[in-house]
């Protein structure tokens, strides 16, 4: 006896089927792929019943727009729709460094895997994989973080159900230890630059990264400031007589919204970056030197060539001259002078965490224990020496 066929459903409206092994199977097509082909949610029940069932079911998620739809979407062709999203919510500079991680390390790991089929497996297995290439755990954490940041907006979007990255193994920062240049190496340093400099105003020049080598440099140990915020200096932000500087800008090399690189001036790092500091009688005369010679002459301190800011990256050439020069190369970054302007200034014991930290800019006195904690040393010998003394 031949068996009728059920009826034919509506088209969109799913079907039923049984499978090899007994089992059913509910289906419904819920939209197109960018080839065309039809996407398919497929459920596989114990009987015909529940599978009629749990096909209701996912016409009504459909319809109330709680069915995922979209689970086929990977990585890569997320990542622009959250790109969008970060690039009106973050610095410029932070959104350059998020599309370096994306194209760098994210999308040639996990670009092609569908968002729904990447587990915290996944992303243990990299984690672990990247630190035992010797990858510093401050990068790894970083990677983590904007995976998770896409991961969360592929939540919010309805794509998956949870982020994988929340469940990862957490990277165990390594303590960091800053150390101040030694004093015979910031000697030769300081010689090496105030020779590059009276050279260049030799030749006449009054601006350029050569000219303001050694202003720059001593700006740096004086005051502790960060590279974009010295080069972001204007002279209304100066007060030689008060000897004060106002630090309220900085500038950043980043994409600006054309896309084209340059150099962006903007707010400083943290809300605490914006501070006013006291400087020495010294650093007030060597930026004597450094005003306009010209009434209506450009604002900027520390002036390019062309009149302009100069860029951090240009003057990073004289300062790896400069190491050449002297024996050093590759020894020293820039950014040590800030972590010796620090350390000298915890190690003499008679300032306060607290005041080093207003002075640096740092959103809270953790950040600074965190990286200068070594610097105290000598203050805590000297109180323990205290108790050697008879007025204890």
């Amino acid at each position: 006896m031949i068996q009728k066929k059920e009826n034919r459903r509506a088209k969109g409206d799913g079907t039923v089927f049984a499978t090899k092994d007994g089992k059913y199977k509910a289906q419904l097509t819920v939209g197109y792929k960018k080839d065309g082909s039809p996407k398919k949610i497929t459920r596989t029940v114990g009987t015909k019943s529940e599978a009629y069932a749990v096909l209701q079911q996912l016409r009504v998620e459909h319809f109330t727009g709680k069915l995922n739809v979209e689970g086929d979407i990977t990585l890569q062709e997320f990542a622009p729709r959250w790109k969008q999203g970060k690039k009106v919510s973050v610095k410029p500079k932070t959104f350059m460094d998020y599309e370096s991680v994306l194209k760098n390390v994210l999308l040639p790991r996990f670009g092609r895997i569908a968002l729904e089929k990447l587990t915290t497996s996944h992303i243990n297995k990299f984690i672990t994989e990247m630190l035992e290439a010797g990858i510093r755990p401050s990068s790894v954490t970083k990677y983590r973080a904007i995976l998770s940041s896409i991961m969360k907006a592929a939540v919010v979007d309805g794509i998956i159900s949870r982020n994988p990255v929340e469940y990862s193994i957490p990277v165990r920062q390594e303590p960091s230890s800053r150390d101040a240049i030694p004093s015979e190496a910031l000697d030769k340093i300081f010689n090496e630059a105030h020779r590059i400099s009276s050279e260049s105003a030799s030749h006449g020049h009054r601006a350029g990264q050569s000219f303001v080598a050694y202003a720059v440099l001593k700006t740096a140990y004086y005051t502790g400031m960060r590279i974009g915020e010295i080069f972001a200096l204007r002279w209304e932000h100066i007060d030689l007589t008060k000897r004060t500087i106002r630090i309220c800008e900085n500038i950043v090399e980043a994409k600006d919204t054309n896309g084209k690189h340059g150099i962006i001036v903007g707010s400083p790092k943290t809300k605490r970056s914006n501070r006013t500091i006291k400087v020495s009688q010294k650093l007030c005369e060597i930026l004597k030197d450094m005003r306009p010679a010209i009434a209506g002459d450009t604002d900027i301190v520390f002036q390019s060539s062309a009149g302009g800011y100069i860029a951090p990256s240009n003057f990073a050439r004289v300062w790896r001259r400069i190491l050449r020069n002297i024996g050093m190369a590759g020894q020293y970054e820039m950014y040590e002078f800030r972590h010796t302007h620090a350390t000298l200034l915890l190690a003499t014991g008679r300032f306060s965490m607290a005041s080093v930290q207003k002075r640096l800019g740092h959103e809270s006195p953790q950040t600074t224990l965190k990286h200068y904690a070594h610097a105290i040393a000598a203050e805590d010998e000297l109180m323990a020496d205290a108790f050697d003394s008879e007025e204890y």
